[in-house]
């Protein structure tokens, strides 16, 4: 056979093997990507494609442990587990490593394994809160309470402005009957992080077993205006039993005191609803050519959420059926948005003024009533 008739075959034969590389490298970047930033379950079939197709140990060991957190994610313990200990086997001087593998092992009892690897994240990154979280957490789950108590304290000692450090030391006290120390905590964690709802949650579950009804209620209440519909706080809150009828004497006075709370309840939620209206309103004017009603509607789903605590205000404090508080909140919201509109065309009114021959045109969002309700 003449050489001549082979080359065509050949070329036909390198070029699949060319186009066929060059399928799986793009299978292999695509992998690689979603390994990274898709849901749990796409993270776990991206990165075990990845981990079947690379030798580089840099790939390998973010592969592994981005599958690891992946399985935590979803509850898969035991695979999360063996992917912790091959990225162990590939680095082990990284304290989150083992961590990540604790925490895991946490999940499924295995206690002994778990502290072995919390000692070993500490010994590694002492000066780090994790790894003393971690830990304090695997001595919770023993029940080696006054372990977990000094791991919690060293923590706050290293980032005294963290809420989460002092809600989690606030359950060991809790846990001990140090209650005062609990509620000490959970105070201080309130006031670092006054966004975080379930801390009122807690803290009012920790008033209603210490005794203290009215403050309970308070704390219950805040947290299910905010989170309407948690099953634990409103049978903790039905627990509490109706408030208590107040003397003759005191009652007008401690009526007005429950209506003023009531009423500074809602005058917040307006004032975020309204404080974000106007941050929006200000984020889209300057870059949108869309007319002036459709920007104010796309203000308004941003802000929906806060709009919903309103409603969810009107029920829980009010007494008032899901309807009636809808139909007070909706009839606020139009009045509203015909401000906004009339906001939105009168800034781009002067601010075509201005370009057009006035002074200076404003930076973006100037114009608009920014911080002023709408």
């Amino acid at each position: 056979m003449k050489v001549g008739r082979l080359l065509p075959g050949l070329a036909t034969g390198v070029a699949l093997l060319y186009f066929v590389g060059q399928a799986q490298a793009g299978a292999l970047d695509e992998a690689t990507r979603d390994c990274r930033a898709a849901s749990a379950a796409g993270k776990i079939a991206a990165c075990s494609h990845v981990i079947a197709r690379v030798n580089d140990r840099a790939a390998l060991l973010r592969a592994y442990n981005r599958r690891g957190l992946a399985n935590v994610e979803l509850g898969q313990y035991a695979e999360a587990i063996r992917d912790f200990s091959a990225v162990i086997r590939l680095n082990p001087d990284v304290a989150g490593y083992y961590d990540n593998r604790q925490n895991a092992l946490r999940q499924l009892g295995r206690l002994p394994e778990a502290l072995r690897d919390a000692d070993a994240a500490v010994r590694l990154a002492p000066g780090y809160t994790f790894v003393l979280r971690g830990r304090a957490l695997v001595y919770d789950a023993m029940g080696r309470f006054d372990l977990a108590l000094a791991d919690f304290t060293r923590a706050i000692n290293l980032d005294s402005k963290d809420a989460g450090l002092r809600a989690d030391r606030a359950k060991i006290f809790a846990k001990i009957s140090r209650l005062d120390d609990a509620y000490s905590d959970l105070t201080t964690a309130i006031s670092l992080d006054p966004s975080n709802a379930g801390l009122l949650k807690d803290r009012g579950l920790l008033l209603a077993r210490y005794g203290e009804p009215a403050a309970a209620r308070s704390d219950l209440l805040a947290y299910l205006v905010r989170q309407p519909g948690d099953a634990e706080a409103t049978q903790a809150l039905a627990a509490l039993g109706p408030t208590p009828t107040p003397p003759a004497a005191s009652s007008a006075n401690q009526d007005s005191d429950t209506l003023d709370a009531k009423k500074k309840l809602v005058t917040e939620a307006v004032e975020a609803h309204e404080n974000c209206l106007a941050a929006a309103l200000v984020d889209i004017t300057p870059y949108s050519a869309e007319s002036a009603p459709t920007i104010v509607d796309v203000a308004l789903d941003r802000c929906s959420k806060l709009a919903e605590r309103r409603i969810a205000i009107g029920v829980a404090a009010f007494d008032m059926t899901r309807e009636q508080a809808s139909e007070i909140v909706n009839r606020k919201v139009a009045e509203m948005r015909n401000k906004m509109i009339s906001a939105v065309v009168t800034a781009r009114a002067e601010l075509a003024k201005k370009q057009n021959g006035g002074p200076e045109a404003p930076r973006s969002g100037d114009g608009l009533p920014k911080g002023q309700p709408l």
